[in-house]
C-alpha cells in the first residue's frame, strides 16, 4: 500500500518517478542500437527491451506507491484512483536504429489531470520534470523564463510525415519530424520548438509532455481547440501564435 499521504506529496512522487525513469534510461543506453524489433500491430514496432523496461517500471512504481499502473506494452486503464502512465521507450524505431531521439515517459494522472511528469532522453543527456503548479525543470535546474524560439525560425515538431506536415510547411512554421511525441513535447517545453503536435490518441504518449509544456507557460489544447485532458487524445502544445497556426491549418484541411 502507499505510504504517501493525501493530498498528494508531489515532491515524493516526483522523486519516485525520476528514480524509475533514470533506471529505465540506463537500460535504454545498454541496448541502444542493438535490440531487434518485431511488429506488435500493423505499423507498430516493439522490442523485448520495451517490454522488460515496462515490466520493471510497473513493479517499482506500484511497490513504491501502491498506485495503479497503465503502460503502452501491457495495458491498464485510467480510473478514479491515481494511475502511473508509462511509455518505456517512446520512439522505439529510433531506439532500434541508433537515433538518439527516443525517451522514457512517466506521468501520474489523478482525476483526469496530470500531476507529475518525467521525460528522459538518455542519449542526449536530458531529463525534464514537472509537477502541477510548478516550473519546468531541466536536468535539475528550474527553467525560469524558458528560452523561446527566434521568431524568424518557428519550428513545429511532428512524430510522423503526414499531410499535416506538408500543409504546415506552407505556413510560417517549419515542420521537423523526430519520430517521438515525447521528444517533440520536451523540445517545445524547452523552447527548441515553437509547437509540437501529437496525433496519437494514447495517453502514454501525451501526458508527460503535456504537463512539461504547461509548466513552461505554453498552451496545451486538444485538436478541436478545447482544453486538453488525459482523456482528450491528440494535442497541440506551444506558443499561442504557433498553436493557432496549427489549429487553423487543421481546420482548413476539413473544408
Amino acid at each position: 500500500m502507499s505510504t504517501l499521504s493525501n493530498p498528494l506529496n508531489h515532491s515524493a512522487l516526483l522523486a519516485t518517478a525520476t528514480d524509475a525513469a533514470s533506471y529505465a534510461a540506463h537500460m535504454i543506453m545498454d541496448h541502444f542500437g542493438l535490440a531487434h524489433g518485431y511488429e506488435k500491430a500493423p505499423g507498430a514496432v516493439v522490442t523485448d527491451v520495451d517490454v522488460e523496461i515496462e515490466r520493471r517500471l510497473r513493479r517499482r512504481l506500484h511497490t513504491a506507491t501502491g498506485f495503479a499502473v497503465m503502460g503502452e506494452e501491457t495495458g491498464g486503464e485510467l480510473g478514479a484512483e491515481p494511475t502511473w502512465v508509462i511509455d518505456p521507450i517512446d520512439g522505439t524505431s529510433n531506439f532500434i536504429t541508433g537515433n538518439p531521439d527516443c525517451a522514457v515517459l512517466i506521468s501520474l494522472v489523478v482525476d483526469n489531470r496530470v500531476e507529475v511528469a518525467v521525460t528522459v532522453i538518455p542519449q542526449r543527456g536530458l531529463r525534464y520534470t514537472a509537477v502541477r503548479g510548478g516550473q519546468l525543470v531541466r536536468n535539475g535546474v528550474p527553467q525560469t523564463g524558458t528560452r523561446r524560439c527566434d521568431p524568424t525560425v518557428e519550428v513545429v515538431g511532428l512524430s510522423a510525415i503526414n499531410q499535416l506536415a506538408f500543409d504546415l510547411a506552407q505556413t510560417t512554421l517549419r515542420p521537423r519530424v523526430t519520430g517521438s511525441v515525447g521528444v517533440n513535447l520536451a523540445y517545445a517545453a524547452q523552447g527548441i520548438f515553437s509547437a509540437a503536435v501529437s496525433t496519437s490518441p494514447h495517453v502514454w504518449d501525451n501526458a508527460a509532455g503535456a504537463l512539461l509544456c504547461e509548466s513552461a507557460g505554453l498552451e496545451v489544447r486538444a485538436l478541436d481547440g478545447q482544453e486538453w485532458t488525459p482523456r482528450s487524445g491528440p494535442l497541440v502544445a506551444g506558443t499561442h501564435e504557433a498553436v493557432e497556426t496549427v489549429l487553423d491549418t487543421m481546420r482548413a484541411q476539413h473544408h
